[in-house]
């Protein structure tokens, strides 16, 4: 039983927790008498007749003119809270603990109509914004705004990014803190978490997430575990899971191993009958395939012309004036304002437009386009049917309003006919970097239209150590972009620092390898 004491000091009421009592608190306990403006109640007491105190105490602070509720420690901060209710002539907070205010606290307190002020240690940023709509004015005494790995590592740091999130990122082992996070993105995000990518196997952790997700009731998501060395237990685990609660939960769980791995361990283990096999029919293959590959590639330059009219027609034709004023209407709390009208006019025909990419001297003039992972577009056109061809598309993890440390663009190279990423080897040539027209790249979403100077251009073994998207330092970041300009095949005498952003565009080679352009934001208007 926790004995708390209440007293009225100048135009405050303060909470305090009494651990050691006196006779005389011990007497206040018992008789619930008032004494030199103080009184005792146990958390028990409180509970059981919340309406009773909250109206006693009300009173009380009506007639010593109190408006400013002092929560001395954390432990009673949720009872407390809930008493302030219904006390309208409380108007401010103070919480004296030195630690961060937790979710389920900042949304009781953004409840109580008649609060307009409050003051507390700290508290991440999205329960800010929150506060803030909610009209209170919040004092934070710690400077910096608490976050957790995870929640820096999914950029959640406001409440629409945390409502809306489909696609989340979490590297094991969890903390406690990203433990506690994990659980408040479940509970506020409505039901748009589709995708859990995890990094490394670890049987508490996957056991807490799934748990957590049940908890929450949210269905329909798949769980990617990104891990090589899986060992016989957590093999065994998820096996269990698969064939108990798998279809129960409806939350499914598959691995991912690397492409590495794969050609390690995998191919070696091949049959070689079937091989053998195999070559028999090698010349007959090789014959329909130069064939298929003619048709093919006449097949896919016609369908991109089609699609790329289509787009054009779209742009010219579509009244813009009620969406825009509807996207406007909803960042009416923001310095947002829409710009490009002709991206806007292409979101009906489909929803995950997000900017056009164009490359001087090249084919690259496309619109882009962003799924909840980077397959989905490798066989799907702009409008969403299948294509070999597939469509420019954005990283699923970067942000495409604010944009990330490195955005990155990925499409075919479709070098036989020119279209998606198959002109970006020009880069390589000299004859091409050489002009200094051709080293301005621009991007542009519904709000900006960003210009990015080229700063490094190379072809690479299969990798992806560039694709990083988000770093937690500048030295990391700094260290990056020192890494992707020793690769170029020309020093363009750019020199990056560590508050620079940059765009990364890939597509595959004949070989397997990757052709790599990265350019330097220089301009945003």
């Amino acid at each position: 039983m926790i004995k708390i004491l209440v007293q009225i000091k100048d135009n405050c009421i303060h909470f305090k927790v009494r651990k050691k009592l006196t006779n005389e608190y011990r007497n206040m306990l018992n008789t619930n008498i008032i004494s030199d403006n103080e009184i005792l109640f146990s958390d028990q007491y409180i509970t059981e007749n919340m309406r009773i105190v909250s109206a006693f105490l009300n009173e009380l602070a009506t007639q010593s003119g109190a408006n400013i509720a002092v929560i001395e420690v954390e432990d009673i901060i949720s009872l407390i809270v809930d008493v302030i209710k219904n006390m309208s002539n409380i108007d401010s907070i103070i919480l004296k603990s030195d630690s961060t205010l937790n979710y389920k606290d900042c949304e009781k307190i953004s409840k109580i109509r008649h609060i307009k002020y409050l003051n507390c240690y700290n508290l991440p940023e999205f329960m800010l914004e929150l506060l803030h709509k909610k009209g209170i004015i919040v004092e934070s005494r710690c400077e910096i705004l608490f976050s957790s790995e995870f929640m820096t590592l999914n950029s959640l740091n406001n409440l629409s990014s945390i409502y809306y999130k489909k696609t989340i990122f979490i590297n094991l082992p969890m903390s406690k803190e990203d433990m506690a996070d994990f659980e408040m993105v479940c509970e506020i995000n409505n039901n748009y978490i589709k995708n859990i990518h995890v990094k490394y196997m670890n049987i508490a952790d996957i056991d807490f997430i799934i748990n957590t997700l049940h908890a929450y009731k949210k269905k329909n998501i798949k769980i990617i575990i990104h891990e090589d060395d899986i060992n016989r237990d957590a093999l065994r685990y998820l096996q269990n899971y698969k064939e108990k609660l798998s279809k129960k939960y409806k939350i499914y769980i598959r691995v991912s191993y690397s492409k590495r791995f794969i050609e390690d361990n995998i191919l070696p283990q091949t049959n070689i009958n079937i091989l053998k096999t195999c070559c028999m029919f090698a010349i007959l293959i090789i014959c329909c395939v130069f064939g298929y590959v003619f048709y093919d590639n006449y097949k896919v330059a016609k369908e991109v012309e089609g699609v790329q009219d289509n787009i054009k027609t779209i742009i010219a034709n579509t009244d813009t004036s009620e969406l825009v004023k509807n996207i406007n209407e909803l960042n009416a709390n923001t310095k947002l304002v829409v710009q490009n009208e002709e991206i806007v006019s292409l979101m009906p025909t489909n929803d995950e437009t997000v900017g056009w990419l164009k490359v001087p001297s090249t084919n690259i003039d496309y619109a882009i386009v962003q799924h909840s992972d980077n397959e989905f577009y490798l066989k799907h056109s702009f409008d969403k049917s299948y294509s070999n061809a597939g469509w420019v598309f954005m990283d699923y993890r970067n942000d495409a309003i604010n944009l990330d440390d490195n955005t990155i663009f990925y499409a075919h190279n479709r070098y036989s006919n020119g279209t998606m990423f198959g002109t970006l080897q020009y880069a390589l040539n000299k004859d091409w970097y050489s002009k200094d027209d051709n080293l301005y790249i621009t991007f542009t979403n519904i709000y900006k239209k960003y210009t990015w100077k080229i700063f490094s251009v190379y072809k690479t073994p299969y990798t992806t150590d560039y694709l990083t998207v988000i770093f937690y330092d500048n030295e990391q970041r700094l260290n990056f972009y020192n890494m992707l300009k020793n690769r170029s095949i020309n020093d363009f005498g750019i020199n990056l620092t560590s508050k620079d952003k940059i765009i990364t565009l890939s597509t595959c080679s004949a070989d397997g390898g990757r052709y790599v352009v990265h350019a330097v934001l220089i301009s945003e208007e």
